[in-house]
């Protein structure tokens, strides 16, 4: 079992990251006839990037990872799947509406995880419901405590979709320097990706009379 493992590190991961290195740029070749700002993706060091808890949601060049076995899927698991790369190894991580899903009592050790994996001068890039606009949103709209339920507590249409921690910008903030991240600072999903990639970092509440993010996005440097 061990001597399988230490395979799958060694031949099979780095198979799929020059598999996706490929298909990324001849992608990216044919988009960029239309959209320059893909060039962004060079914000990114070169090696491996994770997207966690990526759903049905694909990023060109990432690896992605998610508990269910959906078809675009490449690693089926929850924070174990982890340790399948070796330390120092990955340029980023992504994980967009995956932090909540943890308990507060184990936020910091996932972030401890994630930060043996990533290279030096990697990201960690990080998107979860922001309680402060959570908040403004209850007070300002309408429709009260009803409105904010999925947000705050998760949709809970299946097992995994269920809220156990909350964050603002300076409790996460707190969490990801104690974890060694360093340079915290909020991201624009445009910006940071290049394109819209149609996820929760960018979505809004309901129109409360103000541009009000659902999302805080921060990212940490390694």
């Amino acid at each position: 079992m061990y001597y399988k493992a230490k395979l799958m590190k060694i031949i099979v991961y780095p198979l799929i990251y020059i598999f996706k290195r490929i298909i990324n740029k001849l992608s990216s070749n044919i988009s960029l006839k239309t959209n320059d700002s893909l060039s962004a993706k060079n914000k990114f060091l070169d090696g491996p990037k994770v997207h966690f808890g990526s759903g049905e949601i694909n990023i060109d060049g990432w690896i992605n990872i998610d508990t269910r076995p959906l078809e675009n899927v490449d690693i089926i698991g929850g924070e174990e799947a982890f340790d399948k790369f070796e330390d120092n190894t990955l340029a980023a991580v992504y994980a967009c509406h995956v932090l909540e899903h943890i308990s507060h009592l184990k936020t910091l050790k996932f972030l401890d995880r994630i930060y043996k994996k990533i290279s030096v001068g990697g990201k960690i890039i990080i998107s979860v419901p922001d309680f402060k606009n959570i908040v403004k949103a209850y007070e300002s709209y309408p429709g009260g405590i009803s409105s904010i339920q999925s947000i705050l507590y998760g949709g809970q249409d299946y097992k995994e979709n269920l809220h156990m921690s909350c964050y603002d910008e300076k409790y996460l903030s707190q969490l990801l320097n104690k974890a060694g991240f360093k340079n915290i600072c909020q991201w624009n999903t445009q910006e940071l990706f290049g394109i819209p990639i149609n996820d929760w970092s960018d979505k809004k509440h309901i129109n409360v009379g103000e541009d009000l993010p659902i999302s805080l996005n921060l990212l940490g440097f390694k």
